[in-house]
């Protein structure tokens, strides 16, 4: 099902009406929330059409910038609008294909609440980022209790933090940014 919907979406998920309300706004965030990082290696788990993955690849030059994604047809979309500008890579993020300690940073903005089973998630990315290395995450999230909708995994803030720190994560920051009145999170792990 959610394989369908992203096969459907790619074609039209860079149009304006959806990048500059919502999307564009939560990328901002996220970026700023980066202010003063110098990473070598950076991984955007979940980079659909990639379009974080090429602002971080412009803000950091010299840094290895690798885009990450389950949908062949958003790393398409990416394909042809970027050209081969960035290294892509399909794969599942509950089985990340990297050696351990390979980022120094991994971003993912909204790709989280999709992810059937984040604790696998979570376990993956404390064994490819490096010790000190962060975790920076921007999520739908439920302003009260988890909760599944559709296929939409949403997490409570409560329960992210906690999920982090099961995970090997001390949280730096939680910040709820909320654009459009959509409950959205960006939360800040540091590997142990």
């Amino acid at each position: 099902m959610v394989e369908l919907l992203f096969k459907l979406w790619s074609p039209i998920y860079d149009s304006a009406i959806f990048q500059r309300p919502y999307y564009r706004r939560v990328h901002a965030r996220l970026r700023a929330a980066l202010e003063g990082a110098s990473p070598a290696r950076v991984l955007d788990l979940g980079c659909g059409t990639a379009q974080l993955t090429d602002d971080l690849r412009r803000r950091w030059p010299n840094a290895t910038v690798v885009g990450l994604d389950l949908s062949a047809d958003m790393l398409a979309a990416a394909q042809r609008r970027l050209g081969h500008t960035l290294p892509f890579v399909r794969a599942n993020s509950a089985a990340l294909p990297f050696a351990e300690s390979s980022f120094d940073l991994v971003t993912s903005s909204l790709s989280y609440h999709w992810y059937p089973d984040a604790g696998r998630v979570l376990a993956q990315l404390a064994r490819v980022i490096r010790p000190g290395g962060r975790f920076v995450l921007a999520t739908l999230y439920s302003p009260a209790r988890s909760a599944t909708l559709a296929n939409m995994h949403l997490h409570s803030l409560a329960d992210l933090r906690r999920d982090f720190e099961a995970h090997g994560f001390s949280v730096v920051s939680v910040e709820r940014v909320d654009p459009l009145f959509v409950p959205t999170a960006i939360v800040i792990g540091q590997r142990a």
